[in-house]
């Protein structure tokens, strides 16, 4: 996963309400949930100084790498049935 300056994108994993990325800016460790593919529903958990940061990396990452993560998206999906 990529990481920018003070920035960096970690491991994407399934969850029950959707998929999720820890992304980590300036030491600050934030979790970011998509509720879908297409980036849209982005939950992040934790506010302040680094959540917007967070919330672009993860974007960003989510785009570049979609095709790799539709299965963790239907995985989720078959999780909330």
């Amino acid at each position: 996963m990529p990481a920018t300056g003070n920035v960096k994108v970690e491991q994407f994993f399934a969850s029950r309400t959707g998929v999720c990325v820890y992304v980590t800016v300036q030491h600050r460790l934030f979790r970011v949930r998509f509720v879908s593919i297409d980036a849209q529903g982005i939950v992040v958990d934790g506010q302040g100084e680094g959540a917007e940061d967070a919330r672009r990396a993860a974007r960003a990452a989510l785009q570049q790498h979609a095709a790799r993560l539709a299965p963790l998206f239907e995985k989720a999906s078959r999780a909330k049935t």
